[in-house]
């Protein structure tokens, strides 16, 4: 925590957010992640911890073909939110993840339970709703 502090000394800054997370400090809502946040998360997650350039050669494994800005922006994005701890590691940054990804799937649950509510879903309505969606043309995937 102490390095932390030498970077920072707003409380509201993302690195702030991730330690008192990882201290398991309550009072911090889980932000939404757009769908690359979640695909960089999801391999963070897989990985324990990674650093850019590691970071970028599994992405390209699963064929996501980022330029290292554009993922160095997703870190960013996600250290602010919360997500991530950021390490130095010599001339290296090493990203550890503040919330485990059981704790994020929770919140996807949660989400979607509350979605169904407020639609007025019950289980056992599948038919009758799915019959209104529209059929997908064969051209469109």
């Amino acid at each position: 925590m102490m390095s932390i502090h030498k970077i920072c000394m707003k409380r509201t800054c993302g690195l702030h957010k991730a330690a008192d997370k990882k201290e398991g400090r309550k009072g911090m809502e889980l932000q939404e992640l757009s769908r690359c946040e979640q695909i960089v998360m999801a391999e963070i997650w897989r990985q324990g911890s990674v650093d850019l350039r590691t970071l970028l050669v599994h992405l390209l494994r699963k064929g996501n073909e980022w330029k290292p800005q554009t993922v160095s922006t997703f870190l960013v994005r996600l250290v602010n939110k919360g997500y991530l701890i950021p390490h130095r590691q010599g001339r290296n940054t090493v990203y550890e993840p503040a919330v485990a990804c059981s704790l994020y799937a929770d919140r996807l649950m949660e989400q979607y339970r509350e979605f169904c509510r407020n639609a007025g879903y019950t289980p056992g309505q599948e038919g009758r709703d799915t019959a209104r969606l529209p059929e997908r043309r064969a051209d469109h995937g």
